[in-house]
């Protein structure tokens, strides 16, 4: 029988016997140890949703209420687990720019006079800056923006 057949078993005669088990915080005077289960109710986290809960928490409280930790609690992680999408707060600042860009559509490829394309493209950028109006400023204090992310 493998291992993890028999801790089902022994979990489940356990259970139905009364008998508190190990990681029981009732037997270790602690919280339960995280399992499989514990893991799965969690969403997993990815750069991306990281991003969108930054730029979320920026439109809701503002820029300077946005701190690792704060993004962490508003995600239900650590403000340190965080570190592993983003390698700071400077990226994670430029990562809502990016998030934000995103946004913007694209003005349909080959069709139209270029004015007509960048009055579309500065429509959409227009748009995206007054549906997040805590991002201005750090749109503009990011520096030099590739125009390939725009595109």
């Amino acid at each position: 029988m493998a291992p993890r057949a028999r801790a089902a078993r022994a979990a489940a005669s356990a259970a139905g016997s009364g008998t508190p088990m190990a990681g029981n915080p009732a037997v270790t005077g602690g919280p339960a140890v995280a399992g499989p289960a514990d893991s799965a109710a969690r969403p997993r986290l990815t750069r991306q949703k990281v991003l969108r809960a930054a730029l979320d928490f920026v439109d809701a409280n503002g820029l300077a209420a946005l701190s690792m930790h704060k993004l962490g609690a508003e995600l239900g992680v650590q403000g340190m687990s965080l570190y592993s999408h983003v390698a700071s707060k400077d990226a994670l600042l430029d990562g809502i720019v990016e998030a934000m860009t995103s946004e913007a559509q694209m003005p349909p490829a080959g069709g139209a006079d270029w004015r007509d394309a960048l009055r579309h493209l500065a429509r959409e950028i227009r748009g995206v800056i007054l549906r997040h109006p805590g991002r201005p400023v750090t749109v503009r204090s990011a520096g030099p923006y590739p125009l390939y992310a725009l595109i």
